[in-house]
């Protein structure tokens, strides 16, 4: 089950992201929950969607509708009119069992919803694996940052 993250998610989230090797979030964990915390507010502008299996969160990305709700970029900066995707991390143990695909195929849906016709994002091409998951599911790059 794909759905919204709510309070209670904030310490399974704060694992998952702190657990990914992604760059932009704070190391601490507390500021990291804290920062989670402070993003429930902005439903539906933005939110965390987690996957849920068996009860345990396993799966979240990062799904936002205006700049105010996602980082700030220096260059290849997303339309602020468009969905912006993000953060998109399976539990480690749990990832190569489609995982990846279902949250993507929520947060697509989420962006439908909120009449979104496109969806951006950003991702490190030192990660082969990801960057096959966004291309066999119809991704395309639209550009490559220098740095």
């Amino acid at each position: 089950m794909v759905r919204a993250f709510t309070r209670e998610d904030v310490p399974d989230v704060a694992t998952l992201l702190l657990g990914s090797g992604m760059s932009g979030f704070p190391t601490e964990r507390r500021t990291l929950e804290v920062y989670l915390a402070g993003a429930i507010g902005a439903f539906p502008f933005g939110t965390y969607l987690v996957g849920v299996l068996n009860g345990e969160v396993v799966a979240t990305v990062g799904v936002s509708f205006n700049a105010d709700t996602r980082r700030k970029f220096t260059t290849l900066a997303p339309p602020v009119d468009e969905a912006y995707l993000s953060d998109l991390t399976v539990l480690e143990e749990r990832r190569g069992g489609g995982l990846g695909v279902a949250m993507l195929r929520g947060a697509e849906a989420f962006a439908r919803a909120m009449k979104s016709d496109e969806m951006w994002l950003h991702v490190a091409l030192k990660k082969p694996k990801v960057c096959a998951l966004y291309a066999d599911n119809g991704y395309s790059v639209a550009g490559i940052d220098p740095g």
